[in-house]
């Protein structure tokens, strides 16, 4: 199981844009595999420039200790107006194994660090920036837009559900938040899971949740820091 598994495994129609009210942020998540807690993950966006273009540097790190010890890694170079992922890396530890790969996107292509290339017209999201895309767009109605990870092109539509009520817990001293669940759905298949989003300026993913054969892995959030 990898970070795309746990958190992350659209023509684009705009309902909703807000800017990030700051240049950086970090949110860190308890993991729980049914009842459990098995680790933790921390999300990091930072406001910054790469090759003269405005970007957000985007990282997801997940620790978790089982059923056996995983310690992934997923960084990301998105472009600020529409999170386009300019480039990608995902490392993945896993028991004893270790897997690294990376790729750029140029000009329709999406140049990986094995030499494998695809072509990707409109431009892609990874994994991680599509869940950071989330956040900026919380339609009504159900719209689409386009990833691509582990090798492949998805198309991934959006489906907006129900306004929930989600409290935290005093543990956290998050309080309680009104919260949309998204249910986002790709062709070809894969496991993304729910997220819940609240409905306030920040649009903070709340909880992750992802059905894997182990059971229900849940990333809760328990605090926040930001500049």
């Amino acid at each position: 199981m990898t970070v795309p598994d746990f958190l992350l495994r659209y023509s684009m129609v705009v309902f909703f844009l807000f800017g990030f009210p700051f240049g950086k942020e970090e949110l860190f998540y308890n993991l729980y595999l049914g009842p459990f807690r098995v680790g933790e993950l921390k999300l990091s966006l930072r406001d910054s420039s790469w090759t003269y273009q405005n970007v957000y540097f985007l990282s997801a790190v997940l620790k978790a200790k089982s059923p056996f010890r995983i310690y992934d890694s997923l960084f990301s170079i998105s472009r600020k107006d529409d999170f386009t992922t300019l480039y990608s890396y995902k490392k993945v530890e896993e028991g004893g194994e270790r897997k690294e790969i990376s790729y750029h996107f140029r000009e329709g292509r999406i140049e990986y660090s094995d030499g494998t290339v695809f072509s990707s017209v409109p431009p892609p999201k990874d994994l991680l920036s599509l869940w950071y895309y989330f956040r900026l767009f919380l339609p009504e109605t159900a719209s689409a837009t386009f990833a691509h990870f582990d090798k492949r092109n998805y198309l991934v539509w959006i489906i907006p559900k129900e306004s929930v009520k989600i409290s935290l817990g005093m543990k956290f001293d998050l309080g309680e938040f009104r919260a949309r669940r998204i249910s986002p759905r790709t062709s070809p298949k894969s496991i993304l899971g729910d997220v819940y989003i609240s409905e306030d300026s920040l649009r903070l993913p709340l909880v992750i949740k992802t059905k894997l054969l182990l059971g229900l892995v849940r990333a809760v959030l328990k605090r926040r820091e930001a500049e």
